[in-house]
C-alpha cells in the first residue's frame, strides 16, 4: 500500500502516547507519514474539563501547522467517575453533561463522529436494569449529538470494562432501540475477535450506522501492534472496505506493554501496512 493511501485509511488514537507529551506523539506521526488523528480527549494530552475556544483554536493551528487532521474523537471515560448505566441518577446526569461538552469540542473542532461508551450495570443485578437505564442515556446522549450535527459511536466491550454490550447482537438492539441517525455503532475488530464474531456479522446487522472501525492486532485479545499477534488484520481491512466502510481505521495499539516505546509499536503497523 502506498503511503498516500496509508495517510487517508488509516487514523492513529493518541492513548498509547499517555506517558509522552502530545508534540511527541505528532513528531511520531510525522515520522510515519501519517496525518488523521483519532484524538483520545485524556487530561495527559488535551484537558476536556478547561478547554475553551482559545484552547481548542490553539490545539486547530497545531494541527493546521503540521498538516493533520483529527478524523474522529474520543474522550477518556472508563478511568473517570462517569457511567451511563449507574444506579445513581447523578452520576447518569454528570455522565451526560460530560457527553454533552465533549460533543461541544467536537463540534468545535469539526469532527464528524466521537466515541461513546454504554457504561456498564453492576454484576449482582439483573441485566436488563442496567441495560435500561444505560437505553435512557444513550437517547438523551444522541439528542445532544444531534444538537451539535456531530456522531456518536457506540463500542461495545469485553466484560472487563462492561457487561452490557459484549455481542454484535447487544448492539444492534441498543442502536436499533434508540432509533437515531446521530447514533451508531463502533466496530471494534478486537474485540470482536474475542467473542469469535466477524464482520460480516456486524455489517449485516448495523450496515450503514457503522460510524467508526478500531483496528489491532491480538491473542484475540489485547491491542498490540500488527504482526504480534493472531488476527488476520488484512483480512479484516478488506472485509471492511468490501462492506462499504468508507472512513478511516483508528490503530489503536495501547496495550501496557507500550507504555515506554509508543513510536516503535506504531511504526510496526505502519510497516506491516506497506504490504498490503
Amino acid at each position: 500500500m502506498k503511503q498516500s493511501m496509508i495517510r487517508r485509511e488509516f487514523a492513529v488514537m493518541n492513548n498509547a502516547y499517555s506517558r509522552y507529551t502530545f508534540s511527541y506523539f505528532l513528531g511520531s506521526m510525522e515520522r510515519l507519514g501519517l496525518s488523521l488523528i483519532d484524538l483520545w480527549g485524556g487530561i495527559q494530552h488535551f484537558d476536556p474539563f478547561s478547554a475553551d475556544e482559545s484552547s481548542i483554536g490553539i490545539l486547530r493551528k497545531t494541527l493546521a501547522d503540521r498538516e493533520m487532521k483529527v478524523s474522529s474523537y474520543t474522550p477518556e471515560i472508563l478511568a473517570y467517575p462517569f457511567n451511563f448505566a449507574a444506579a445513581s441518577a447523578k452520576t447518569r446526569k454528570d455522565s451526560i453533561e460530560y457527553c454533552k461538552r465533549n460533543l461541544w469540542i467536537a463540534s468545535e473542532l469539526e469532527v464528524p463522529v466521537m466515541l461513546i461508551s454504554p457504561g456498564y450495570g453492576m454484576w449482582d443485578e439483573p441485566y436488563e436494569e442496567g441495560f435500561k437505564r444505560s437505553l435512557d442515556s444513550m437517547h438523551a446522549a444522541a439528542e445532544i449529538a444531534e444538537e451539535y450535527g456531530v456522531k456518536l459511536a457506540l463500542e461495545h466491550l469485553t466484560p472487563q470494562s462492561s457487561n452490557l454490550l459484549t455481542n454484535v447482537n447487544k448492539v444492534e438492539r441498543m442502536v436499533n432501540a434508540v432509533n437515531s441517525r446521530f447514533l451508531g455503532a463502533a466496530l471494534d475488530l478486537g474485540q470482536m475477535s474475542v467473542f469469535r464474531e466477524n464482520v460480516d456479522a456486524y455489517f449485516d446487522k448495523l450496515g450503514t450506522k457503522i460510524f467508526m472501525v478500531h483496528i489491532m492486532d491480538g491473542t484475540p485479545s489485547c491491542h498490540l501492534a500488527f504482526g504480534e499477534g493472531v488476527l488476520p488484520l488484512k483480512q479484516y481491512y478488506e472485509n471492511v472496505r468490501e462492506r462499504g466502510y468508507n472512513g478511516p481505521l483508528t490503530l489503536e495499539i495501547n496495550d501496557g506493554r507500550y507504555s515506554g516505546a509508543p513510536h516503535e509499536a506504531l511504526a510496526k503497523c505502519v510497516e506491516m501496512i506497506r504490504t498490503w
